[in-house]
Parts: structure tokens; C-alpha cells; sequence
């Protein structure tokens, strides 16, 4: 048997047993370090085909496993694989286009059940106005790229490393720059002083700041779900003279935080552990920017982690949706009159995204919408996300 065959065997008996309580990831490094025979091109084979596999969601799910296999392998790569030749030569595969609409139709022909909306775990008439539907499923045949945002003033520092260093990149607009996925950049590049690494859409939230009419004067931002700080970062580099708050719900996330932002350089700030769900938790004081990026189902990344694809719960897109609304209404309270609050989701969802701002503002009609909109990572090989933008009058 060969090693392909063994290790789509092993990929079967992995997926068979694996319970998604656990992120994927977490479960195939339990399974390698109970398991010392598989080396490193094994690990890495057997990573890539079980990722692979879970790009195919539920499609086609009334076939079998080695069907469903190489179908997945098929649609998830522009040319054959090397490893996948001896699959293709006994299968239904006579043609390799390089346009992914173009298999999706071959394979559209040998299985006339396969529908690409079975990817998806939900109706796709539960997504968010504007997304267009076939781009965005399609988009989670392929491991979404790897993105860094070049720091103020470090341009020609950063563009001269990656040259010096023979590094494969693309500069999106001024300060985007976009990689292979596999492109370790921690040896050549000081991360978070000179580069932060960040998926394109969320540097695009950058765009919101746009809507916020009162720069230049001392504002004062909050950053109530912080986690690693990549959005307090982004407005600390976007507009001028802020005094800067973060919490988040763990004294761990704080700490951890507050030494990225050591590296990067800010030191005027105040941080403190909250929960934004818990309002006696929440500050006192008033600012003139509250920012929420709220836990969510994160179904706009599932490209990073196609797993969701097929185990994620239906019924957890109404519980995210309550916490989201009890969020953003607490820390509403907190924002100045003529200030903004900005809620920003990594989810596809209308429910996590439109819906809740619709649902805040009928309960906060003293909260007028400037702004909302679809961060269309799926045109970008990143992740896709919701951001909106609010003024209290």
C-alpha cells in the first residue's frame, strides 16, 4: 500500500473519532504525540489531506469517504498534486482546470448531487446583504493567505528585509502586505514593532475610522473585547493623539497584551479585566470611541478552519446573537454624547451582523448608523467580516 493510501486510512479513522468540542488542531497534536511513528512528512501529509477533506463541508455526503476524498482533492487545488496521481488515474478525473468554477462543474457532471451551498452549515439566505454567495463558498477550497500591516514609518525598513531575504510577497494599497500561508516571517521582520500580523479584512476596518469627524483632537478610545490587541494597534497607528483603554474577561489576555504592546511601542495606555456581559464589570467613565469586536461563531474564517464546515452547531448562531446584543447594549452606556461605537464581527451571519445593529438601534433610537459594511476577505484570500459604525446624538 502506499504511503498516500495509508495516510488517507489514517486521515478516515481521525475524522471518524474526532468530536468538535475541540478545535481540529488541537486534537491532531494530542493524536501525534500519543503516536511517535508518524514523522514529520508524515505529519504534515496527514494535516494537509484531513484539512483538505474538510473543505468539502457536507458535500456530496452520500458518498464515501474515498470518493468524497478526492473529490475535495480535486476542488481544493489548481493543478494535480503530485501525491494525488495515483487517485486520479482510476477515477472520473480526465481534465485538471486551473479555474476552480470550471472542476466545480466537472465534478457538477460525475455527481450530479453535489451542490456547493452544501459546504455551508446554514441556508445561504442566512448571510449578510452583500456577500456574493458562490465567491464566498468557494473561497473555502483554499487556505486563505498569510497578512501582515506594515507599521508607521517602517516601510522601507520592512520592504528592504523581505528583498534582502528573498521573500515572495504582494503590497496591497500602501501598507498590505500579503504571503504564502507557509511564510515564516518571526526571524526576518520585528513583529508588532515593525509589522503586525493581521488578516487583510481586518486591517480594512481601518475604512471605518474614515466616518470618525473629530480626529486630530484628544479622544478617548476604548477597546472593551481586546483580546491580543490587534484593533487597538490598527486606531492607535489610524488617527493621532488617543489616550487608550483595553480590557477583556481574562487577567491572561490583559498580560499577554500588554506585552505586544510593549513591542509595539505604546505605553500610554490603561487596561483592566472585565466582562462586557457583566455591566456592573464595565467603567464608569465615558469615552468618545468604544470599540466591541465581539465573540462570535467566526464564520467568516472557517477557510483557516474548514472543520466548521461540517460540525459546527446551528443552534449557536442564537446564542452568539443574544451575548452580541447584551454586549453593545451595556457598553453603549459608555460612550459620550457625540461619540462612536464601533461593533465589528468575524461572522458571514446577518444575525450576528446587520440583525444585531437593527436590534440595538430600535431598543437605542438615540444611535444613528453611519456606516455598515461586508469586509469582503473572500476577493482576497482572507477572512470575510462585518464592521459597523455608530454616533450617539
Amino acid at each position: 500500500m502506499s504511503y498516500i493510501h495509508k495516510h488517507i486510512l489514517v486521515v478516515e479513522k481521525l475524522i471518524n473519532g474526532y468530536k468538535s468540542s475541540l478545535p481540529f488542531s488541537v486534537y491532531l497534536k494530542d493524536y501525534f504525540s500519543k503516536n511517535k511513528k508518524h514523522g514529520s512528512k508524515d505529519r504534515k501529509s496527514i494535516t494537509h489531506i484531513a484539512y483538505t477533506y474538510f473543505r468539502l463541508g457536507n458535500g456530496i455526503a452520500d458518498k464515501d469517504f474515498n470518493t468524497r476524498m478526492l473529490v475535495a482533492i480535486y476542488l481544493s487545488n489548481d493543478k494535480m498534486p503530485i501525491y494525488a496521481a495515483e487517485l486520479v488515474a482510476a477515477s472520473f478525473i480526465n481534465d485538471w482546470p486551473i479555474e476552480i468554477s470550471d472542476r466545480i462543474e466537472i465534478v457538477k457532471r460525475e455527481y450530479p448531487s453535489f451542490n456547493l451551498e452544501d459546504l455551508l452549515p446554514f441556508p445561504t439566505t442566512e448571510l449578510s446583504a452583500g456577500i456574493n454567495v458562490n465567491s464566498f463558498i468557494q473561497e473555502h477550497f483554499f487556505q486563505p493567505k498569510l497578512f501582515a500591516r506594515i507599521r508607521p514609518e517602517k516601510k522601507a525598513i520592512v520592504l528592504n528585509k523581505l528583498q534582502a531575504a528573498d521573500i515572495i510577497y504582494n503590497l496591497i494599497g500602501e501598507n498590505c502586505l500579503a504571503f504564502s500561508n507557509a511564510t515564516s516571517l518571526e526571524t526576518i521582520l520585528k513583529l508588532n514593532e515593525e509589522i503586525v500580523i493581521q488578516d487583510y479584512s481586518s486591517q480594512k476596518v481601518a475604512t471605518i475610522f474614515e466616518h470618525i469627524s473629530n480626529k486630530g483632537v484628544a479622544l478617548k478610545v476604548w477597546d472593551c473585547c481586546a483580546a491580543s490587541g490587534g484593533k487597538s494597534i490598527l486606531i492607535n497607528d489610524s488617527i493621532p493623539n488617543l489616550s487608550l483603554t483595553v480590557s477583556d474577561i481574562r487577567a491572561s489576555i490583559i498580560a499577554n497584551l500588554k506585552e505586544r504592546f510593549k513591542r509595539a511601542g505604546i505605553k500610554d495606555f490603561t487596561s483592566f479585566v472585565a466582562n462586557s456581559l457583566d455591566s456592573k464589570s464595565l467603567p464608569k467613565n465615558k469615552f468618545d470611541i468604544v470599540i466591541a469586536d465581539v465573540p462570535c461563531t467566526g464564520s467568516g474564517t472557517w477557510g483557516r478552519t474548514p472543520e466548521y464546515l461540517s460540525t459546527f452547531n446551528k443552534n449557536t448562531i442564537a446564542e452568539f446573537a443574544e451575548r452580541q446584543k447584551q454586549i453593545i447594549t451595556n457598553i453603549a452606556t459608555s460612550v459620550e454624547t457625540k461619540g462612536y461605537l464601533i461593533y465589528i464581527t468575524c461572522s458571514c451571519l446577518k444575525a450576528e451582523n446587520e440583525e444585531v445593529i437593527s436590534y440595538f438601534q430600535n431598543k437605542n433610537p438615540n444611535y444613528t448608523l453611519l456606516h455598515q459594511t461586508i469586509l469582503e476577505g473572500y476577493n482576497h484570500s482572507a477572512d470575510t467580516m462585518y464592521a459597523a459604525i455608530l454616533r450617539r446624538v
